[in-house]
């Protein structure tokens, strides 16, 4: 759903019938199917402040949450840098689009060898979960 005052979508509940009020990454997946128009997708991308860490973008701004959820706010994967880099190439904003590949493959680079990743916290450079072939 597109918020005017925002310039921004945001997530929607159709069970409770209620607007998201925190800025998520999938934002960047309009601008992928190449949705909004250039006016709407300079607000989107004016938000990418809200989500953009040392290592990457983060699924949700950071905010407080009543509940912990399984990709929360300093979460982030390929699939996600995927759509917002491609995202922004497509709208020309290529330095936007460099910086966050750059700052992704340096999280990427700090792996160590042999080590599978299930997630990532983007504020450091440390794997939250995941194991070795040997576990």
């Amino acid at each position: 759903m597109y918020d005017i005052n925002r310039k921004c979508y945001f997530g929607y509940n159709y069970v409770s019938r209620k607007r998201s009020k925190v800025v998520s990454a999938v934002i960047f997946s309009t601008l992928f199917a190449k949705v909004p128009s250039k006016v709407q997708a300079n607000g989107i991308v004016s938000h990418i402040y809200l989500l953009e860490t040392p290592y990457g973008i983060s699924v949700f701004e950071a905010y407080f949450y009543k509940l912990t959820y399984q990709r929360g706010d300093t979460n982030g994967g390929a699939p996600l840098h995927y759509l917002v880099v491609a995202g922004l190439l497509k709208y020309n904003y290529n330095t936007d689009a460099e910086r966050i590949k750059d700052k992704y493959i340096s999280l990427l680079s700090a792996i160590p060898s042999g080590l599978q990743i299930t997630r990532f916290g983007l504020m450091s450079s440390v794997c939250l979960s995941g194991h070795t072939d040997n576990n």
